[in-house]
């Protein structure tokens, strides 16, 4: 099934987190202590936030613009709500 209240309780506002943060092109807050702990390491920090270190250049193309970026995560905060408005339909549907 793919309504689980406990899993929806940690899901969403992590989601909601996220989402906000690259939104609005926040740095998260977990950034800038993971740089002081590599440099207390003695390794070298980054400049930028996790995800455009890490996880940008595995999934978002080269020549991805600002505005399309936007728009995927607009995406991904529409198709969340619209996942989770289904899953509490059905529940409630099934309930009756």
């Amino acid at each position: 099934m793919l309504y689980h209240r406990k899993w929806a309780w940690a899901h969403i506002p992590c989601a909601l987190w996220a989402s906000v943060v690259n939104l609005a092109g926040w740095v998260c807050p977990l950034t800038p202590l993971e740089n002081a702990l590599r440099l207390a390491a003695g390794q070298a920090g980054y400049e930028g936030g996790f995800i455009a270190h890490y996880i940008a250049p595995l999934i978002y193309p080269v020549g991805l613009t600002q505005q399309l970026a936007l728009l995927a995560g607009a995406g991904i905060v529409v198709w969340n709500v619209l996942i989770y408005a289904l899953s509490v339909y059905y529940l409630k549907r099934s309930r009756r």
